[in-house]
């Protein structure tokens, strides 16, 4: 579990099926996903975290 709490930074999430199958699309289908434009933050940034197991923890 996280927590974020900011004024000044906004965070969008989403999720994808098949990374093992196809990781590469599923990345593309992240993207999409994912807001291009948004007024008054002209940096974007992107984190990716993959869970390669049948339980993370």
């Amino acid at each position: 579990m996280g927590l974020l709490t900011s004024d000044d930074i906004k965070v969008f999430t989403a999720l994808a099926e098949g990374v093992k199958e196809d990781p590469e699309a599923a990345v593309k289908e992240v993207a999409a996903k994912l807001p291009r434009d948004i007024e008054g933050y002209p940096l974007l940034n992107g984190n990716l975290y993959g869970c390669w197991f049948s339980r993370c923890w």
